[in-house]
């Protein structure tokens, strides 16, 4: 079996299939010339000539003033800098200026809540003749005086139901607080009957038919009933059973509540926060 390989004719390019052994005497195909001659031309691909330096960058030779290229250099150097140091700057939006007092350079960087009084505080200061900035002044916290106490007088505050009160509740409490006790629809929780009364009395009244839960805010010094006892000093309780006030035949059945702390007491009352009340 004979084993061909490819050649390629140097004179047209072209390839020729020739059996291993013969490649000595081989001529093209094409043009007929010796594939392998004795006085074959040597073909090498041309290079192309680098492009020299630019002049601004091309290091002088020692017969040149080294002293001016290098300042040339650190003058470029510098300008790129100060072009770079710009464009971040205003990328980010931080305002830079130089502290003349101190001779050193710093950033000032608003605050995105105070961005508009640190400007016109800036503005106003320049304006002034002065490049001097001081820090905008905060406004003081102002406390408004709580107001007069009012009398605290025992019974109905008001009656939101539109309903005739015709059951009977009574109360007991324990001395040393105030109580404003409000009754409040179990099933919507809107404001139905409000009474106050004084600690360590017992207290009579009767209110609308209706089930209803017991909410109480307790304390000393009566100052309305936007403020209760004092923002500070009022305290504010649930009672967790629902209390049923119906009529059955000719009778209307009410309630007894003990608002005293009792060992084996069957009423549950929870603190909670102002706004539940």
């Amino acid at each position: 079996m004979t084993d061909f390989k490819v050649h390629l004719c140097f004179e047209c390019g072209q390839k020729n299939r020739i059996a291993v052994g013969k490649e000595a005497g081989a001529k093209c195909g094409s043009c007929g010339s010796a594939i392998y001659s004795t006085n074959q031309k040597s073909r090498t691909t041309p290079s192309k000539a680098k492009a020299p330096p630019p002049a601004s960058l091309e290091r002088p030779k020692s017969g040149d003033n080294g002293l001016a290229w290098l300042i040339a250099w650190s003058a470029g150097i510098t300008i790129f800098i100060v072009v770079l140091n710009w464009a971040y700057t205003a990328s980010n939006g931080v305002e830079n200026r130089t502290d003349t007092a101190s001779g050193g350079r710093f950033t000032l960087v608003p605050d995105e809540e105070a961005t508009k009084s640190t400007r016109a505080s800036l503005a106003g200061a320049r304006a002034a003749g002065t490049d001097r900035w001081e820090p905008p002044v905060e406004s003081p916290v102002i406390s408004l005086p709580m107001p007069d106490p009012q009398p605290f007088a025992p019974g109905v505050v008001w009656n939101r139901t539109g309903r005739e009160s015709i059951a009977p509740f009574s109360l007991r409490t324990s001395s040393g607080s105030n109580y404003f006790i409000k009754l409040v629809d179990a099933r919507t929780g809107a404001d139905a009957v409000a009474f106050m009364v004084k600690g360590g009395q017992y207290f009579e009244v009767d209110v609308p038919v209706g089930d209803y839960k017991m909410r109480y805010a307790t304390g000393t010094i009566w100052y309305g009933e936007d403020l209760l006892f004092g923002s500070e000093s009022t305290n504010y309780y649930q009672a967790d059973a629902v209390m049923d006030f119906y009529i059955e035949g000719n009778q209307v059945s009410g309630h007894e509540v003990e608002l005293i702390l009792q060992a084996n007491g069957n009423l549950r009352t929870d603190k909670i926060a102002p706004g539940r009340f």
